[in-house]
């Protein structure tokens, strides 16, 4: 069983995202028997908690976003989520952004 944690994660993840720091979910850690383990379920899992959430984002760190209501929505899905902070390089997203 895995305890709630001591202060909601989706608002970590939204504070994170207001101060433009893209996010996205990680696995978390799980009780099993004595041992801390990932909650992907392998039982040799080489990153435990600390590897995308690959049913939420399929592309790792390229599905980051700083948007709220998608925020919401991961850590609405599943509170435990660890966060993955993603620091946006403005040079970079400005550039993107005049090539969409």
């Amino acid at each position: 069983m895995t305890a709630m944690p001591h202060i909601a994660l989706n608002d970590a993840a939204c504070a994170l995202a207001a101060r433009e720091l893209a996010v996205f979910p990680l696995h978390y850690p799980v009780q099993r028997g004595r041992m801390l383990a990932c909650s992907c379920g392998r039982a040799n899992c080489a990153s435990p908690a600390k590897h995308p959430f690959s049913r939420l984002v399929p592309h790792g760190l390229k599905d980051a976003t700083t948007d709220p209501k998608q925020i919401a929505a991961w850590w609405g899905s599943n509170p435990y989520l660890n966060i993955a902070p993603l620091e946006i390089n403005s040079t970079i997203t400005s550039a993107l952004r005049k090539t969409s």
